[in-house]
């Protein structure tokens, strides 16, 4: 329960509910309130709102009643009819650094320069669960050099970053080292645990592998699978951009966002002229459809 004021002065008790919302009205008698009167009424009137927070309502009409009471027996009522408009929310991709620094490294084969790094990157739609159809497409849109390329991990390497990147989740901190306290190697190369202690819920079980031949990734468990397309730039045959589509409903599975996420985290950036790389900025561009927009 809440106190109403109107300029200042007290005008009543204010009860809330999930789906009511009830004023009762002071009769003036306390110190500092006042009387109500049809324009206290209509202002609280033109303050009233219905939001609808459900992704997927039931029924798309609502009916709203709106009754009042003068304090006694009689009253009156309105009833108002209230159309919901369903509306696909647009997808995101969400970045948690946008500027990030390449410098070419001879490990690069080993596990190459990922632009979001688990962790570190993820698609976000409130109102999307799954994707029917859409894709995901990553390039280079300003600043391309001869031998930049786009690419995507191998399952070698995508197991190589989880490796990693539990490592460092199990990294003790240099007060943890001060304490005597050491490293459970026993538990190093647990991803489950370690990762979903770092943010990551379980990638391992979206671990694919890239079929050049048929231009296809394909889970390692037969899950999902998707058409994979390196488009050629202009003049050279560097990638200077990489897409993933998505098949169409019905498909069982369907791609769910982390799907999406977890392919986002597994997209890699390099040059091949190592020794001859132009310095600059690389402005990269991801987009992402869910099928609807």
């Amino acid at each position: 329960i809440s106190e109403l004021y109107f300029e200042g002065k007290y005008i009543g008790a204010l009860a809330s509910t999930r789906t009511s919302l009830q004023l009762t009205f002071t009769r003036g008698s306390q110190s500092g309130s006042k009387l109500i009167g049809r324009k206290e009424l209509g202002a609280f009137m033109k303050c009233l709102t219905y939001t609808n927070t459900s992704r997927d309502p039931q029924s798309l009409i609502k009916v709203i009643r709106a009754t009042l009471s003068d304090g006694s027996s009689t009253f009156s009522q309105s009833v108002v009819e209230v159309h919901v408009q369903p509306v696909d929310d647009v997808t995101e991709v969400i970045l948690r650094n946008d500027k990030l620094q390449y410098m070419p490294c001879v490990k690069d084969s080993v596990l190459p320069f990922v632009i979001a790094p688990l962790g570190e990157g993820h698609v976000e739609d409130p109102d999307t669960e799954s994707f029917d159809g859409g894709y995901l497409l990553v390039e280079i849109v300003g600043g391309a050099s001869k031998g930049d390329t786009m690419g995507i991990l191998t399952l070698a390497q995508q197991k190589r970053q989880l490796e990693a990147i539990a490592n460092v989740a199990l990294r003790p901190t240099k007060a943890f080292k001060k304490r005597g306290g050491q490293a459970n190697n026993k538990t190093r190369g647990s991803w489950s645990k370690c990762l979903t202690s770092y943010g990551i819920e379980s990638p391992e079980k979206y671990l694919f592998e890239v079929n050049e031949v048929e231009k296809r990734i394909v889970s390692c468990d037969g899950t999902f699978s998707a058409n994979l397309s390196f488009p050629q730039s202009k003049n050279t045959r560097d990638a200077h951009d990489i897409r993933v589509s998505f098949p169409k409903r019905p498909v069982d599975p369907v791609i769910t966002r982390d799907i999406v996420s977890y392919i986002l985290n597994t997209i890699t950036f390099s040059s091949l002229l190592k020794e001859r790389l132009r310095e600059g900025m690389r402005s990269i561009q991801i987009r992402v459809s869910d099928g609807v927009n």
